[in-house]
């Protein structure tokens, strides 16, 4: 067999042998690659682009990330504290007891027990969730609850909700040093936490808490919308952020950190017919 035979062959067998996260698709994927704004784009091919907020401190593009460039956001804990990204959640965005799973590279500039949102939803299909960085509990906080629940913009009783320490005092031991970057995968199911990961690591929760939900119809990364009140904008870096439509296992996730977020399904497959015209285009001469 020439060279070039075993290398389409090798793209044909990779194509298809990427485990798990091969076979998911994305509700949504920001690379945050722009060099300028204002906004980003989805490139999960589902036009779930994000928009900026009017007013505070100016987001910064075209910042080194984990994967080709990042966004930084500038916020504090005033009102409006710093720009965020937001947009208004379609039919197809993640519904009552769907199964979702959310992974982000981030980079605290402050620590990582600030008042930080970092995603915020809250969607006509009945789905709500949030992930931020808290001072209460020194670290990740975590909610999510059925969209028509009662509760506010708080997870009600018996709700998904939970928080990790991440300053080394916690049940995992996490801990984690300012201005570094770090890999985090939240996985939820039927309306539950199903699993947190942290720089591939499973850990374990160190208690109930959460954080505030957006307002009915606001989709946020890097803030929150609730009312007139603080929207405690994330002061650091962001970068490959992608939400899945199903609870990816840790080896997809391990993937994932590795490799950034695999393509959809789709362009799998093209890669892979491609591969296989050619090696048979080649195999008739």
């Amino acid at each position: 067999m020439t060279f070039k035979r075993m290398t389409v062959l090798c793209m044909l067998v990779c194509a298809l042998s990427i485990p798990g996260v091969a076979r998911a698709s994305l509700y949504a994927h920001y690379t945050f690659d722009e060099t300028s704004g204002p906004g980003v784009s989805d490139s999960s091919g589902n036009d779930r682009d994000l928009s900026e907020t009017s007013s505070g401190n100016a987001l910064t593009y075209g910042q080194t990330g984990q994967f080709d460039s990042a966004l930084f956001f500038n916020g504090t804990d005033g009102n409006p504290g710093g720009k965020f990204l937001l947009m208004t959640p379609d039919a197809g965005m993640p519904g009552d007891g769907d199964e979702i799973t959310i992974v982000f590279w981030a980079n605290s500039a402050n620590n990582w027990s600030t008042d930080n949102a970092i995603i915020c939803d809250y969607n006509a299909n009945g789905m709500r969730f949030s992930v931020g960085l808290n001072s209460s509990n020194y670290g990740l906080t975590i909610g999510v609850a059925n969209g028509s629940a009662s509760g506010g913009t708080s997870p009600p009783p018996n709700s998904g909700k939970a928080y990790v320490k991440l300053d080394g005092t916690g049940t995992s031991g996490v801990n984690l040093s300012a201005n570094t970057w770090h890999h985090f995968a939240i996985a939820f199911s039927n309306n539950a936490i199903s699993a947190i990961y942290i720089d591939g690591n499973a850990v374990v929760e160190d208690g109930d808490s959460y954080w505030y939900f957006n307002d009915v119809n606001n989709f946020t990364i890097g803030g929150r919308i609730v009312g007139t009140s603080t929207p405690f904008v994330f002061k650091g870096l962001l970068d490959d952020f992608a939400i899945y439509n199903e609870v990816l296992s840790k080896s997809a996730i391990e993937n994932i950190m590795a490799n950034g977020v695999i393509p959809e399904p789709a362009s799998l497959a093209l890669i892979a017919v491609g591969a296989g015209l050619l090696l048979s285009k080649r195999s008739r001469r």
